[in-house]
């Protein structure tokens, strides 16, 4: 027991450190000599008892956490265990468990446990407070062993970031975070039962995503989406965001087709609703790869069969490995059949490869989501955390989304340090943050913000989107603050220099008092602190609504320019200052992510290339046999070995290249053409042939622009079939052919009975709209009409009881691949196109998404060409309509009739 005056909670404290210190000590060294150990546990057991209460061992635990909690994380400790048997001043003794557990590297649960004695005479743990996974579990129950999840999750961490699966916790401990903040500042704050909802976005058999819950670490490629509920301090009830994030366990994260399309449609998912998108960035940029299938087949004609070193002439498939590759594909190589020395042999041309995603269609993809997360940004909020390396595709995201939040120690890259230091031919940059850290992105505003961990980053995140409204269109997120709006403002700015941060959001004196800004307090985010530092900006509340903050920096400041390691003239200098497409490619073109060298340092490496020798030369296939063959003795053994280094030295410039020679076949034209990602074209004619392309697209855009005119309520596929339906039997690949038909192409009359259509079916939508108001309008415009327009109107409506009798004058249809097109004529004037029924139909039916002539119910011909004689009467009198109302009164206006005066003439 203790004697002294030191409290007993103190004691525990100092005796806990000094423990945990020494056994942090012995992980290191055991650590050092198993750099791949994970999940390690501690279990500290107090064998005396100690006066003190649970909360004060609360206390210590929360202590005990901050003190140790990053070196714990780097030494990979997952969970600790803390037995103290607690005892009151009574003599009372009470045995309790602390367990602390953080598998994911920044949420850290706690739960206290109580020993008790059940009447069998077993000892069970019983949760104080809220239940963990050891209630009511046996006290000598045995450490869970490593979930399946863990192996992912320590991938993850080794490169940085959290793992994808865990991303739903992060946020549900920042909106936690962000609660507490808020509680600070207005009293009255209620925390919600729950942080946030997660619903995972699944793409199902028609490519389409559904929102399911399933379990983590089920995704099928290396992209999860998220639909996340998040109950924040602005939207209580919940406001939901699409978060997307890569998966830097599947393939390093690398963007193939599949990852491309589930991005695509999970950004398009956000923008059909107007949602926050999200984007979590962690990856390798565009995958590459070789078709390995063929790696073990193919042979080399060499430039001199007796001197292999002379180089290489070309590849090719034998009758039995051409036989061998077509029975597993067909179509994964591109030869063409020739002879030598009377042998049959199949000449490599291109290499498609049986797998997709071994290189330009991977490019096809980046250009689809690079387009996606162009328009996402003009449609909806985007924001993106890079929480881990970020290279190719993945950093033109990054800046396409333009709001970006990067972690200390992750890269924003095109390319890589080692693939530029090999162009350059020299060691020019040590890492990849000295092309792309945050000390370089930070300060040319690619990042907006800069975060110590995956915890801050996402907390900025959810800080930024509380300025956001819930979703396109929404009113703007106001928050109850208890900083009122009717108050004066504390700080004035000196004379002399200031900090324009204190005009925003306040000073704080070094008294302590607090001279409150112009903005409310705590309510200010800086953004692009790093770059362009005589400006500030951010986003802060006034009286709790959301505004944007541009203030002006007054100071000297001193502006960094790094170093730049390519340039060995260059220094660090402190300056101070005042204040998709049609695609073509030549038939020797190059399209892929890497070039071949760059392809080969990765896919193609020794290893490799020694496999590929001993199957392609005998004699050193033969040296190696010799070398290991165990019935020789250790002389020849040795002298084989000799050999076999000399004859390895001499190949393997050769080899290097033909690895080039093999990498580079998977980027020629004609597998751009077999995955869909560009045609053929000869740089020689290519003036010739894109003179007639562009003519072509000349006309056709402009006759896609005359029907657009026409009829606004067409979609782009039913425009784009109009055109076609215009040169019928044209090539479409002879672009020569389809701009001569174009330009000769009459298209007045097609204009001409879409506009009636239109006009058509703009009458009809307003007497569906107000029948009672169109019927008033249709008697007032009687008044313009002549006794023998009244006449012919009259008779068409006694003569008419439905649309079989409805004197139909001429019926012209043509149809489409989308739709039926009809044009009806009645007495000179047209009244329906398009339209999905025919003309003896009672009724004609459409919704508001159609682009098909709309009528909800069945209405007599007469009444349409009632429509259209009003329509017609309209558009005549328009000019001197706009004249009558600069002269008319009010009341003259809503009972406005023409006089005898009008001018029946212009009428006419």
């Amino acid at each position: 027991r203790l004697r002294n005056e030191q409290h007993t909670a103190e004691y525990l404290i100092s005796q806990t450190d000094h423990l945990v210190g020494s056994i942090l000590d012995a992980l290191e060294i055991v650590v050092a000599k198993h750099r791949n150990a994970d999940c390690n546990h501690i279990s500290v057991n107090f064998i005396y008892n100690l006066k003190v209460t649970y909360e004060e061992v609360l206390q210590a635990v929360a202590g005990f956490i901050e003190r140790h909690g990053k070196r714990l994380w780097r030494l990979r400790v997952t969970g600790a265990e803390i037995r103290i048997v607690l005892e009151d001043d009574e003599g009372n003794v009470t045995p309790i468990r602390a367990v602390i557990e953080n598998v994911s590297g920044f949420v850290v649960n706690f739960h206290g446990y109580q020993e008790i004695v059940t009447d069998k005479g077993t000892t069970i743990l019983k949760a104080i407070g809220d239940k963990g996974s050891l209630h009511l579990q046996p006290a000598n129950m045995p450490f869970p062993t490593k979930e399946s999840l863990q192996p992912k999750r320590y991938q993850a961490h080794l490169v940085g970031t959290t793992y994808v699966y865990d991303f739903p916790d992060l946020f549900s401990k920042s909106l936690q975070n962000l609660w507490m903040e808020q509680k600070k500042l207005s009293s009255s704050a209620t925390l919600p039962p729950k942080f946030l909802e997660s619903k995972e976005l699944v793409m199902d058999e028609n490519e389409e995503l559904q929102e399911v819950d399933r379990a983590p670490g089920n995704n099928t490629c290396g992209m999860v989406a998220w639909v996340f509920t998040l109950y924040t301090p602005e939207y209580p009830k919940g406001r939901q965001a699409v978060v997307i994030a890569n998966d830097i366990t599947y393939k390093i994260g690398s963007f193939g087709p599949q990852e491309d399309l589930y991005f695509y449609k999970a950004t398009e998912f956000a923008r059909s609703r107007g949602l926050p998108r999200i984007y979590l960035s962690a990856n390798s940029g565009a995958r590459i790869g070789v078709a390995e299938e063929i790696l073990g087949l193919f042979s080399c004609a060499w430039n001199d069969d007796a001197h292999p070193e002379k180089g290489i002439d070309y590849l090719y498939l034998t009758p039995e490995a051409d036989f061998k590759l077509r029975e597993k594909d067909q179509h994964s190589v591109l030869t063409e059949e020739i002879t030598v020395n009377g042998e049959k042999r199949f000449k490599i041309t291109d290499i498609v490869g049986a797998q997709d995603g071994l290189g330009v269609e991977c490019l096809k993809g980046s250009g689809l989501i690079a387009g996606e997360t162009s328009r996402a940004y003009d449609d909806i909020f985007t924001i993106t955390l890079v929480t881990a390396r970020s290279v190719g595709i993945g950093a033109y995201l990054v800046r396409l989304g333009q709001r970006a939040v990067q972690v200390e120690g992750q890269p924003i890259i095109l390319t890589g340090a080692p693939a530029l230091n090999k162009v350059l031919g020299r060691e020019v940059y040590t890492s990849n943050l000295q092309l792309g850290g945050t000390q370089i992105m930070h300060k040319n505003g690619v990042s907006h913000l800069t975060a110590q961990s995956d915890l801050e980053g996402t907390t900025h995140i959810l800080r930024w989107l509380s300025y956001v409204p819930e979703y396109k269109g929404a009113s703007l997120p106001v928050r109850s603050l208890n900083d009122p709006w009717d108050r004066e403002i504390g700080f004035f700015p000196p004379k002399g220099p200031y900090d324009p941060r204190w005009l925003i959001s306040g000073k704080t004196e070094d008294s302590g008092e607090f001279l409150s800004g112009f903005f409310d307090a705590g309510s200010f985010q800086e953004t692009l602190n790093g770059w362009a530092q005589t400006v500030v900006v951010g986003r802060a509340r006034l009286g709790g609504i959301p505004m944007g903050v541009i203030a002006v920096e007054t100071r000297t400041i001193e502006r960094v320019v790094p170093a730049d390691p390519a340039n060995a003239a260059s220094f660090e200098q402190r300056l101070m200052e005042a204040e998709q497409m049609e695609m073509y490619a030549d038939r020797d073109a190059r399209a892929g992510v890497l070039e071949p060298e760059g392809i080969v340092e990765i896919k193609m490496r020794r290893e490799r290339l020694l496999s590929l020798m001993e199957r392609l030369d005998s004699q050193y296939a033969s040296l190696k046999k010799t070398s290991k063959d165990a019935s020789l003795s250790e002389q020849e053994r040795t002298t084989a070995t000799e050999q076999l280094a000399q004859r390895e030295t001499l190949l393997m410039p050769t080899f290097k290249q033909l690895a080039l020679l093999y990498a580079d076949l998977h980027d020629r034209v004609g597998r751009m053409e077999a995955k869909g990602c560009a045609k053929p074209a000869e740089w020689k004619n290519a003036r010739r042939y894109f003179y007639w392309a562009l003519r072509a697209r000349v006309a056709r855009s402009t006759a896609l622009a005359k029907i657009q005119e026409a009829s606004p309520q067409l979609s782009s596929e039913e425009r784009s079939d109009i055109v076609d339906s215009l040169i019928p039997g044209v090539d479409p690949e002879d672009r020569r052919a389809v701009a001569e038909a174009l330009e000769a192409a009459d298209l007045a009359p097609t204009v001409s009975k879409l506009k009636a259509a239109d006009v058509a079916r703009q009458m009809v939508d307003l007497v569906l709209s107000d029948r009672n108001a169109a019927l008033e309008g249709f008697a007032r415009s009687l008044e313009s009409l002549s006794e023998d327009e009244k006449a012919r109107l009259v008779k068409l409506i006694q003569s008419s009881t439905g649309v079989e009798r409805s004197p139909v004058g001429s019926v012209t249809k043509f149809s489409t691949r989308h739709a039926d097109y009809t044009v009806i004529t009645t007495n000179g004037v047209a009244t329906a196109i398009p339209i999905a029924t025919s003309a003896s139909d009672a009724s004609v039916t459409s919704s508001g998404s159609s682009n098909h002539l709309a009528l909800a119910v069945a209405l007599p011909i007469s009444l349409v060409v009632a429509c259209a004689f009003v329509a017609l009467y309209l558009h005549r009198f328009k000019s001197r309509r706009k004249q009558e109302r600069r002269r008319a009164t009010w009341s003259q206006r809503l009972n406005w009739i023409p006089d005898s005066k009008s001018g029946r003439d212009d009428v006419e």
